[in-house]
């Protein structure tokens, strides 16, 4: 088969430029930026391992619908915007309502880059009188001892000095999206980062000293209108780092910009937890899934 010349490497790059900024301006046509205000368009989508049901999704986030749908969107004009994700580890107790306190603590304010001991002392309670009003089989009691961990991301954006902060524990992560291009992600860089330990925040007072260490706190970045923050639990950020590596950076970020309805995210994950990557491994490892998508304007 006749597969034409060898593309020279600058014009393979000049090709991949015009492909991203192809996409990226029918997108940006899109949005309507408003007078003297800042204008969030958000949506959220998640989805439970397979073969389990949502109410057995152990990631939570910040802002989300009435029934904590797959698809919620919403648009708004605000001064201040905060948005969370907590991704619940599956092999801890309770995880699920644990990751829901600290998503619904960060969203409302009640703790932020200053998190600390004293900080998540409210959500601790919460939980512990949670599970205390339980009637568990000795060996789930014991298993409550050991407390509940999760994963957080948290990012605030602010209208009156254009800048966004994020703070960040364990292995769900921020990207930082702008023309088309990621320009940064928090905690992690490189999909090789990702591992089975992450250091997550426990539901136990004391158990926290490590995850406390290696937070991640950047305050006052700029924001230009048009950017997009893709917030991501630790299997999809995994894997959209993945496809940086191997060059497949604008099509994995125009599928993840483009997606609009629960089905269509449905869809997206199931067909790449079907798909074998170069390793001939799945190229999206199992997991409870979600993404939140930010775009802000002004």
């Amino acid at each position: 088969m006749n597969v034409g010349p060898p593309m020279h490497r600058d014009a393979g790059r000049e090709q991949g430029a015009t492909n991203r900024n192809s996409w990226w301006q029918s997108l940006a046509q899109q949005f309507k930026s408003p007078e003297g205000k800042m204008r969030i368009m958000y949506r959220s989508f998640s989805i439970p391992k397979a073969e389990r049901t949502n109410s057995e999704n152990e990631d939570a986030w910040f802002p989300r619908g009435p029934e904590a749908t797959s698809g919620y969107a919403l648009e708004v004009d605000t001064d201040v915007f905060r948005c969370a994700l907590a991704d619940g580890a599956s092999d801890s107790c309770f995880s699920q309502q644990w990751a829901e306190l600290l998503a619904h603590g960060y969203g409302k304010g009640l703790w932020s880059h200053d998190v600390s001991e004293g900080a998540l002392a409210d959500a601790q309670a919460q939980w512990q009188a949670y599970v205390s009003k339980l009637d568990l089989p000795w060996y789930a009691a014991e298993k409550v001892e050991l407390g509940a961990y999760a994963a957080v991301v948290g990012m605030t954006i602010r209208q009156d000095d254009r800048t966004w902060d994020v703070v960040a524990m364990g292995d769900s992560c921020l990207f930082h999206i702008r023309k088309g291009r990621i320009v940064a992600s928090y905690p992690l860089t490189r999909s090789a980062e990702f591992g089975s330990l992450p250091y997550l925040l426990a539901s136990n007072p004391g158990n926290n000293d490590e995850a406390l260490d290696r937070k991640l706190v950047r305050l006052n970045n700029k924001w230009m209108s048009g950017d997009i923050f893709l917030l991501l639990s630790d299997a999809l950020a995994a894997w959209l780092l993945r496809q940086r590596e191997t060059r497949a950076e604008a099509r994995a970020l125009r599928s993840l910009c483009e997606l609009q309805a629960a089905d269509e995210f449905a869809e997206f994950v199931a067909k790449n937890r079907s798909k074998l990557d170069r390793d001939k491994r799945p190229a999206l490892h199992d997991d409870d899934t979600t993404m939140i998508r930010v775009c802000v304007l002004g």
